[in-house]
């Protein structure tokens, strides 16, 4: 129901590497198996580090959150990799066509499912596309801000002016014949902010290989835009390198490489990323391992890291699970330190 929101440019990816985040503002566990939520009936859940409780949180019965006392901003993450799901979960929502009757600013339209094919008000337009299946392909949001500036030169009568701009977003996906997701695209009005995410999968339908594109030497003119995409983009065929050639070229650089892999019961037990390097300048490699108890349930999690310059990976952080898969002890090896963070929770019964 809310429009789409600007993506931030620091990932999951980036938080893993930099260990010295885990001393000075950690707020929830650093998972690979993102993203990572609190699963079960959960009642409190409480983070203590080596200085104190860090953050606690409660809920109630029925899940929804009553409280977060944290020392530090939310420890959450908005990060490219979870988007995805993110927008699908937004975007693909079955709603109730009397529940909307009462709204006073929007009008809607809906398909047979009854998921929002547009939403309408006297300054926004939201569009979206589905496929058969009910899977989001194409959404597009048009919406108009004013904004207050100060002149940057002399001899105004006023200090400031105002002007009405078009906010445009257009989010593009494409699945499989399983239905699987193989192709996330985002734009808006500032094209450095596209950024696109492909998928390989196997004969199962997991997820074995993630690629990103970002905007770092992307190429495109001045000229393009994402209203320009946006008009061009009539169904889930529209590929953006037609309209502009090239557009996802990566000259001189590596995008992040993610592979997976899975047990004979379809449990993932590895993952491999090759961060991204630009300007010569190299992340640090990432891996993650887990282990299962004979119920097929997380009960371990260890997370590894190389540099560029070494050969061998070496032991970064590990994680232990409790019954309903929730994390419950963090190990991180951090300048030749061991720093223990515990996660106590308890359940409604």
């Amino acid at each position: 129901m809310h429009t789409l929101f600007k993506i931030g440019m620091i990932g999951l990816l980036l938080l893993i590497c930099s260990s010295l985040f885990a001393q000075l503002g950690k707020t929830w566990p650093y998972s690979a198996n993102y993203p990572y939520t609190l699963k079960g009936p959960v009642k409190t859940w409480k983070l203590t580090g080596e200085k104190g409780v860090l953050r606690t949180l409660s809920y109630s019965k029925e899940g929804k959150l009553l409280e977060d006392n944290s020392r530090n901003s939310s420890g959450s993450s908005s990060s490219k990799q979870n988007m995805p799901p993110l927008v699908k979960k937004e975007l693909e929502t079955i709603v109730n066509a009397a529940d909307l009757q009462g709204s006073s600013l929007f009008t809607y339209v809906l398909n047979e499912r009854g998921q929002i094919l547009e939403r309408k008000s006297q300054n926004s337009l939201l569009t979206n596309l589905f496929d058969e299946d009910g899977n989001i392909l194409i959404s597009k949001s048009h919406s108009l801000h004013t904004q207050t500036r100060a002149w940057n030169s002399i001899h105004h009568d006023e200090l400031t002016y105002t002007f009405t701009d078009t906010l445009t977003t257009i989010t593009i996906l494409k699945y499989n014949e399983l239905g699987g997701l193989i192709d996330f695209q985002h734009h808006d009005n500032n094209m450095d902010n596209s950024y696109r995410i492909a998928y390989e999968r196997d004969s199962a339908n997991h997820m074995i290989e993630r690629r990103e594109y970002d905007t770092i030497e992307i190429s495109y003119s001045k000229d393009d835009s994402a209203t320009r995409i946006a008009k061009a983009a009539k169904d889930e065929t529209f590929d953006i390198e037609t309209l502009i050639p090239h557009f996802w070229r990566q000259s001189g650089t590596t995008p992040t490489r993610e592979l997976f892999s899975y047990d004979s019961e379809g449990r993932r037990i590895g993952y491999t990323c090759y961060c991204l390097r630009t300007r010569n300048v190299p992340f640090d490699s990432f891996k993650a391992e887990w282990e299962y108890d004979e119920a097929g349930k997380i009960i371990k999690e260890t997370q590894y890291k190389r540099h560029e310059t070494y050969q061998e990976f070496w032991l970064d952080t590990e994680l232990f699970y409790d019954a309903y898969e929730n994390i419950i002890e963090e190990k991180i090896n951090y300048g030749g330190r061991l720093y223990v963070f515990n996660y106590a929770i308890e359940y409604w019964k």
